[in-house]
């Protein structure tokens, strides 16, 4: 248990509203992305748009769940000093003159986003490993090379965004989007029954409905 007035608790639930208040911006301004292109598909700044907007969504995702792991840890502890480490983005290293240096971890997309994932269950007492058996990681990992071309061009070719790249872009959403709920599922879940264990059988029947009714509301979306 924990104190929910302290500045400790105060900061975790904080990252729950950036996190969520993220999510509805930039999912906001995808969509805004699809929509237009349904009326103006060979508009290459709309494309451009669409795969920026994805991307910014994704990174945007991968940081909020570090920092809500980050938060729970300063609350309630449970994570190695190894996994702080990584969660800070942080790396130590000893130099010429002997002294203790930080550096900045350099760290790929892919290999991030799996860690995102995976301590943010953890934050929630669970386990969940991103399915990157499916044809939409694969997907993902284009959409951010397309990205990293749009952002460093080198030619004004490099600018195009062409149909298979607009559907590799549509595929990664969805898996992304995917992923997401099934983590939510996860981590919702662990915590309701979590929550069970200390309170009556009453209040436990409400939790059973406050999770049939996200369980709902995922179905809708």
């Amino acid at each position: 248990m924990f104190d929910v007035q302290s500045p400790a608790a105060e900061e975790f639930f904080q990252s729950y509203r950036e996190i969520a208040n993220t999510f509805r911006t930039l999912s906001g301004d995808f969509n805004d992305c699809v929509r237009l292109l349904t009326n103006l598909p060979d508009s290459q700044f709309l494309r451009r748009s669409l795969v920026k907007s994805f991307s910014a969504l994704v990174e945007g995702m991968i940081y909020g769940f570090k920092k809500v792991a980050l938060t729970s840890n300063t609350l309630r502890g449970g994570f190695t000093p190894a996994e702080i480490a990584c969660l800070r983005e942080r790396t130590y290293r000893i130099n010429a003159k002997g002294d203790a240096e930080e550096d900045r971890m350099q760290v790929s997309f892919r290999v991030n986003l799996k860690f995102a994932f995976r301590m943010y269950a953890k934050a929630h007492f669970s386990v969940y490993d991103l399915s990157i058996d499916e044809s939409g990681w694969d997907d993902l990992t284009r959409v951010q090379m397309i990205r990293d071309r749009l952002t460093h061009p080198k030619s004004n070719s490099d600018l195009e965004v062409v149909n298979l790249e607009i559907e590799q872009v549509r595929r990664a959403q969805i898996w992304f989007s995917k992923n997401c709920w099934g983590l939510y599922k996860i981590t919702i879940k662990s915590t309701i029954e979590m929550a069970k264990q200390n309170c009556t059988v009453e209040d436990a029947s409400k939790f059973d409905q406050l999770y049939d009714e996200f369980l709902q509301f995922e179905v809708n979306n």
